[in-house]
């Protein structure tokens, strides 16, 4: 968890709030804490860090005139707990489920093969595994961070396995097609009763990090599965990335990228900066902006606490096995319920 830093936003409404998170930081201890959800400071500076990590001025004010609407630290706390679920159940929820491993039989190059592939290559995927297929051949049948090959084309393509043993200490892996923004998106976060602040927050929260609200609209449906926001990683790397314990820091080179975690253990052995290249130029490689706004979202859970709070909270589902009468547990029904509405999308 990191202090806030100073305020300097020029004067106006953007600064104006984040006085107001500055303020309620301040005040942390003195403040009567919620009953539930994350304490008055973890609010204080996610809403802080929501403000500084916004990438786009619009989506920035957007929030800024949210948090000065309201001036009781109560109704702050509570506009901090919405967006901060938002996350769970679009990042953090994703870990509990369980979407089969690319244990896929891929099939040795053909004149079959290559023209399927001339045909993907004319739209966008319409499905996870045609997603996967393209990704798999984009990225040279490799994890994109952690360099690892695929273990199931390993098996089956003898020019994987020449590639293999071409890479003095290369391994191999199972691996997914991780998505950059993850799934629940594309269905509108489904899993927020219409109408509802939940329903608001989840579309407000990509409006923030995005500068408007064509994310979701972006991403919508087949759109989620395009190859701008597809990478083949490992289980392992699937993870740590999906439930935002490491991401990608953008540099002045284009698909060039710094791993960054909340552990550096994590990926110390990793290269300080790992570049993206596609076998095939008609084979898109993720998106800058979809990488960006991973990266935000995982600095603003990171610098704020929240993902401390979030961690605790998966760990008290996982080991209790009665809910407090006292109401005490309601963190933990709501991250459960939150688990069931996505395995049932």
């Amino acid at each position: 968890m990191t202090a806030l830093l100073p305020n300097d936003f020029p004067p106006g409404p953007i600064r104006e709030a984040y006085d107001t998170c500055l303020d309620l930081e301040s005040r942390a201890t003195t403040v009567s804490p919620p009953r539930t959800g994350p304490s008055v400071l973890i609010c204080a500076r996610f809403l802080g860090y929501m403000i500084r990590e916004a990438p786009f001025t619009s989506g920035c004010k957007d929030l800024a005139q949210e948090v000065t609407s309201y001036k009781d630290d109560a109704t702050l706390c509570s506009i901090a707990k919405l967006y901060i679920e938002v996350l769970v159940h679009c990042f953090k929820a994703t870990k509990c489920r369980t979407p089969a491993s690319s244990h896929h039989t891929p099939r040795s190059p053909s004149n079959e093969f290559k023209q399927d592939m001339i045909h993907l290559l004319k739209e966008a995927p319409r499905n996870h595994q045609t997603a996967k297929k393209m990704a798999l051949d984009r990225d040279g049948y490799r994890c994109m961070i952690s360099g690892k090959f695929d273990s199931a084309s390993y098996i089956q393509l003898p020019s994987v396995q020449a590639a293999f043993e071409a890479d003095d200490g290369s391994e191999f892996a199972s691996t997914k097609a991780a998505h950059i923004i993850p799934e629940p998106i594309s269905s509108r976060i489904s899993w927020v009763h219409k109408g509802s602040d939940k329903r608001h927050h989840a579309s407000s929260i990509w409006a923030v990090l995005n500068g408007c609200d064509s994310l979701s609209e972006e991403l919508s449906g087949p759109g989620i599965h395009r190859l701008e926001n597809i990478m083949t990683m490992d289980l392992s790397m699937h993870d740590w990335f999906s439930s935002l314990q490491i991401w990608l820091e953008t540099t002045e080179v284009p698909n060039s990228y710094m791993p960054k975690s909340r552990y550096p253990a994590l990926i110390r052995k990793f290269p300080a900066i790992i570049t993206f290249t596609s076998t095939d130029n008609r084979l898109p490689l993720p998106s800058p902006r979809y990488i960006g706004i991973h990266a935000a979202c995982a600095r603003v859970v990171h610098l704020s606490g929240a993902g401390k709070y979030i961690d605790g909270v998966f760990r008290d589902l996982e080991e209790m096995r009665m809910l407090a009468t006292d109401g005490t547990s309601g963190d933990v029904l709501s991250l459960a319920l939150s688990r069931t509405s996505i395995s049932m999308n």
